[in-house]
Protein backbone atom coordinates (compact mmCIF):
# COMPACT_ATOMS: atom_id res chain seq x y z
CA UNK A 1 0.00 0.00 0.00
CA UNK A 2 0.97 3.50 -1.19
CA UNK A 3 0.61 6.77 0.83
CA UNK A 4 -2.93 8.06 0.73
CA UNK A 5 -4.05 10.03 -2.29
CA UNK A 6 -3.78 13.86 -1.95
CA UNK A 7 -6.78 15.93 -3.08
CA UNK A 8 -6.29 19.40 -2.19
CA UNK A 9 -9.81 21.55 -2.03
CA UNK A 10 -10.26 25.29 -3.07
CA UNK A 11 -8.05 26.92 -0.89
CA UNK A 12 -5.27 24.51 -0.84
CA UNK A 13 -5.10 24.79 -5.17
CA UNK A 14 -4.96 28.80 -4.33
CA UNK A 15 -1.19 28.03 -2.63
CA UNK A 16 -0.75 25.27 -5.49
CA UNK A 17 -1.24 27.45 -8.07
CA UNK A 18 0.52 30.61 -6.91
CA UNK A 19 3.71 32.07 -8.84
CA UNK A 20 4.93 33.82 -6.07
CA UNK A 21 9.00 32.92 -4.83
CA UNK A 22 7.43 33.06 -0.87
CA UNK A 23 4.30 31.85 0.17
CA UNK A 24 2.82 32.53 3.63
CA UNK A 25 -0.05 31.01 4.75
CA UNK A 26 -1.59 32.79 7.43
CA UNK A 27 -4.67 30.16 7.85
CA UNK A 28 -6.77 28.81 10.85
CA UNK A 29 -6.13 24.99 13.08
CA UNK A 30 -8.25 23.28 10.00
CA UNK A 31 -7.22 24.24 6.87
CA UNK A 32 -5.10 21.28 6.56
CA UNK A 33 -1.37 22.74 6.51
CA UNK A 34 0.85 19.67 6.83
CA UNK A 35 -1.03 18.05 4.03
CA UNK A 36 -1.04 21.20 1.40
CA UNK A 37 2.43 22.42 1.80
CA UNK A 38 4.79 19.77 1.37
CA UNK A 39 3.00 18.68 -1.94
CA UNK A 40 4.39 21.96 -3.84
Amino acid sequence: MGAPIYHPFPGQLTIHRSKSRFRVVCTGRRFGKPSALPER
